[in-house]
């Protein structure tokens, strides 16, 4: 509830890291609703399993991917 931590510390922090997964998102092409792509592809990421590496949407990539815009967004509010 610290808002002035979250103003000064947080918020920064959760944009910057948003603002990398955007970098590495690609459209998928196609579907589009009121404007905005409705779906996107995080290609070439190391997953967890460090034997498996240039992995095009790992699904735990994209779980944390997803979460951290929607932190980066709820912060921004």
């Amino acid at each position: 509830g610290d808002l002035d931590w979250l103003q000064a510390r947080g918020y920064p922090m959760l944009k910057a890291i948003a603002d990398f997964w955007v970098s590495r998102a690609t459209p998928a092409g196609g579907e589009e609703e009121g404007g905005k792509q409705q779906s996107w592809h995080i290609r070439d990421v190391m997953p967890p399993d460090e034997y498996a590496d240039h992995v095009d949407d790992s699904v735990y990539t994209n779980a944390l991917a997803a979460l951290a815009l929607r932190f980066a967004e709820e912060a921004a509010e």
